[in-house]
């Protein structure tokens, strides 16, 4: 865009900027039959919320589906169901307008696959302690091999407000996805609520658990707990000494869990105790009498 200006720099310049349309973009480079599909367009010079419409269509003109939304800071970003009737192989477009500024603009050309059917979410285990390697599998069903997949490990809230923990790309074989994710708590276990703190808001003590989803292009499948959810379990090691260090030996004592139950042991003659699969979070240690 060329901006003439013709008055000296301490005088006010007023100029016109005219609305263009930049570009239109899919955001794969495959559509799927019976998915969604990801599109883009960018704008010049168009204000925050101008509507925008795009239109899917097969290289032979027929319509095959249709969204909207607005322009924010001169993009759109959405996506377009295509449907299950889509030809395998037949090459598709979309066409995107902003009628209030009498802009329209073409995407590329990206080719139909047929439908993906992602199922088969599955752990390698159920349980998962620090350090442990744990498989992640499932089914991708007329994938070929080496589309791109995203898996994503959220932690699962029971509101549903699952905290995303980590996105790992990968890719499909033989029609399935396996690899393997090392487990490690990252957080404090002392923050973990015990089952005290939760009883006085009518709920009780729950162990971390993961839940983990797969997207290929679009479409995402997992949030609803397909995988089946992962529980944490932790250990616990005790190292009880005086204060000049000397080892507290072969006492027994009390472990009180966050959990609300407890355990009961034996220091070993290095003040030592070691306790395997504990709930995660605060304890209180108790020294018994003799």
């Amino acid at each position: 865009m060329d901006l003439q200006f013709s008055k000296s720099s301490d005088q006010q310049h007023q100029i016109k900027l005219e609305s263009s349309f930049i570009y239109a973009e899919w955001t794969q480079q495959i559509a799927y039959a019976g998915m969604t599909a990801g599109v883009e367009v960018g704008t010049l010079c168009v204000g925050d919320g101008a509507p925008v419409k795009i239109t899917a269509k097969s290289e032979k003109g027929k319509t095959l589906g249709k969204t909207e939304g607005m322009i924010i800071r001169n993009k759109f970003r959405g996506t377009v169901d295509i449907p299950a009737s889509a030809k395998t192989n037949e090459m598709i477009f979309f066409e995107a307008s902003l009628p209030e500024h009498g802009l329209k603009g073409d995407s590329f050309k990206i080719v139909v696959m047929p439908e993906i059917k992602i199922s088969g979410l599955q752990w390698g285990a159920d349980v998962a302690r620090r350090g442990d390697f744990v498989s992640v599998k499932a089914d991708i069903r007329n994938a070929i091999d080496d589309t791109d997949a995203l898996i994503t490990i959220y932690e699962y809230d029971a509101d549903g407000a699952h905290d995303r923990v980590i996105e790992i790309p990968t890719r499909v074989k033989s029609e399935k996805i396996d690899i393997l994710w090392e487990y490690q708590y990252t957080e404090d276990t002392d923050d973990i609520a015990t089952d005290e703190d939760m009883g006085k808001f009518g709920g009780a003590y729950r162990f971390p658990e993961y839940l983990f989803t797969v997207k290929i292009g679009e479409t995402e499948i997992g949030k609803k707990q397909e995988s089946g959810l992962l529980k944490f379990k932790d250990q616990i090691d005790l190292v009880v000494t005086f204060n000049d260090g000397t080892p507290l030996s072969n006492r027994k004592f009390k472990i009180d869990l966050p959990n609300g139950a407890s355990e009961n042991g034996t220091l070993d003659d290095d003040g030592r105790a070691h306790f395997d699969d504990m709930p995660p979070g605060p304890y209180k240690l108790t020294i018994l009498e003799e």
